[in-house]
């Protein structure tokens, strides 16, 4: 009977558990699902290796091979996809209750009357917060939209293709937006209005 494989599962600074398998799992996937179950975990983690050939530096575990008897192996909790939209659109403001909505019908311009009263209410530039968390996550979103495959990945693919070319800021940010609009399920066509000299007075009525 061969021996087994005595593994070694750091959880925190301060936590740490032996693991002992009869053999080394075939992928990844199944590795995560032992340790996981061996150390009562719930939600999405990642593992890394301690690589000796790098003077016992944590490396991202990419397959099974990498690892022996005696290996040690970290945990990395792994934040959900949706986590990251969630603390997205949690990061901008919403409460809008406070504002006098009574102004706006007086003026064509709502747009503007809109950022003014919220800058009243909040001492923050609506627009100005509202890009700042855009490009603050634009990235993270970016990640989770293109591994989604199906009618989402069709519908971003021409959208995406811009920003594989050298987009200014406003090209990306209008690139991200529609990208998770069509993400959540959404038509863009509703939510995001374009509008060209000729549609001008199409645009002050609907405003």
């Amino acid at each position: 009977m061969e021996n087994p494989i005595r593994l070694l599962i750091l959880l925190s600074d301060d936590s740490s558990e032996r693991m002992d398998l009869p053999l080394v799992s075939d992928t990844v996937e199944e590795l995560i699902e032992q340790v996981k179950e061996a150390c009562k975990l719930t939600g999405g983690i990642r593992l890394q290796y301690k690589d000796v050939d790098f003077g016992g530096t944590f490396v991202n575990l990419s397959s099974t091979s990498s690892i022996k008897d005696l290996t040690t192996i970290k945990v990395i909790p792994s934040v959900p996809d949706t986590d990251i939209i969630l603390e997205f659109i949690d990061s901008v403001p919403s409460d809008l209750s406070d504002l006098d909505s009574s102004s706006f019908s007086a003026h064509t311009d709502s747009d503007d009357t809109i950022n003014a009263e919220f800058l009243r209410v909040t001492a923050v530039p609506l627009l100005t917060r509202f890009m700042a968390q855009l490009d603050k996550y634009s990235t993270q979103l970016l990640k989770i939209i293109r591994k989604k495959g199906g009618a989402t990945k069709a519908k971003t693919a021409t959208i995406l293709e811009f920003l594989d070319q050298e987009a200014d800021a406003d090209v990306r940010r209008e690139c991200v937006l529609k990208s998770l609009i069509i993400y959540l399920g959404e038509c863009v066509e509703d939510l995001i209005k374009e509008y060209t000299m000729s549609q001008k007075d199409q645009a002050e009525q609907e405003l």
